[in-house]
Formats: structure tokens, C-alpha cells, sequence
């Protein structure tokens, strides 16, 4: 594919998202289970769906999916 546009990424890490956005992926979207645990500079932390910007769709189960990209399925 040449078009990063017609991209479609879902991804459990925020830092991933903002990477796919900023290098023009079109369709992205943050998994977030809200209270797990993840590791991330070497200090543990707990996941927030908080949705910055109310930009990129924030889902906490997989079969939101069928909501966000109701042309997929």
C-alpha cells in the first residue's frame, strides 16, 4: 500500500496512535483496557482510556470496532 491514509491501525499504546497520526495513517484507533498494568520507561502504570483531544477513538473491547468502522464490517 502506498497511501497511508487508508491506513487502519488499532494499538494498546497511546505512543504508537500518536506515531501513526503524525505520519498521516488514516484510521487509528487506541485500545485501552482501562486499570491494567503496563510498563513503560522502566516505571509500571496504569492504563487511562482518557481520550486527549477527542481526536482518535478510544475502545475498551474489540468488538467497538463494529461501532468505529461501521464500513468494515
Amino acid at each position: 500500500m502506498t497511501d497511508p491514509s487508508k491506513c487502519l491501525f488499532v494499538d494498546d499504546n497511546r505512543r504508537n496512535i500518536d506515531t501513526a497520526v503524525s505520519l498521516g495513517w488514516g484510521r487509528c484507533v487506541h485500545f485501552a483496557e482501562d486499570g491494567l498494568q503496563h510498563v513503560e520507561g522502566g516505571q509500571a502504570k496504569t492504563i487511562d482510556g482518557s481520550n486527549r483531544h477527542n481526536v482518535i477513538p478510544v475502545i475498551k473491547d474489540l468488538e467497538e470496532l463494529r461501532t468505529v468502522w461501521k464500513d468494515v464490517f
